[in-house]
């Protein structure tokens, strides 16, 4: 299942991506594309979600960014063959945690990000090459929302000062 997933979810985005390229530009970015160097949004059940984890983050999702009712998705990024669950802090800090699982289900990778909180929507800009999961309106009234790069995607880390309460090791 997982496969036609991904071949999936690899044809939808060739189609919208690669119109323009040459046929040489079109077979090495479908390439890119199979091999999982470019992060996929999905949604999934937040029943399926992995447990809360030690540090107070767990996956709780929501309708949108001014009605806080819980979701049954979550809004997850697929990159390098593992999912980035957005994680929320039950202390309410406007900070998340990408949690990355692989297909066993296991915590492989962790980033901190601040900025937001209670994410609804995730986004991923191929020309800056970021992740940007959106939370919860701000006083302004407009959704708050917390970026993360590719590499720091690949890497762990943070892309804040790490409270030492979490557990985490510290951004550097």
């Amino acid at each position: 299942m997982r496969t036609l997933e991904n071949l999936l979810w690899t044809a939808i985005l060739a189609t919208l991506l690669l119109p323009s390229l040459s046929h040489s530009e079109t077979t090495k970015q479908k390439a890119t594309l199979e091999s999982g160097d470019v992060p996929v949004f999905a949604r999934k059940l937040v029943k399926n979600a992995p447990p809360p984890l030690r540090n107070g983050a767990r996956a709780r999702c929501f309708m949108s960014d001014h009605r806080l009712t819980e979701s049954e998705f979550c809004p997850v990024i697929i990159y390098r063959g593992l999912t980035y669950w957005p994680m929320s802090f039950d202390d309410n800090r406007v900070a998340i945690l990408a949690a990355g699982y692989d297909d066993n289900k296991k915590l492989v990778r962790e980033v901190y990000m601040c900025g937001t909180r209670y994410v609804f929507y995730a986004t991923i800009d191929t020309k800056v090459q970021n992740v940007v999961f959106w939370g919860q309106a701000g006083d302004n009234g407009d959704a708050t929302s917390a970026k993360v790069s590719w590499r720091l995607l690949r890497e762990g880390g943070a892309t804040c000062p790490v409270p030492s309460a979490t557990g985490l090791k510290p951004a550097p």
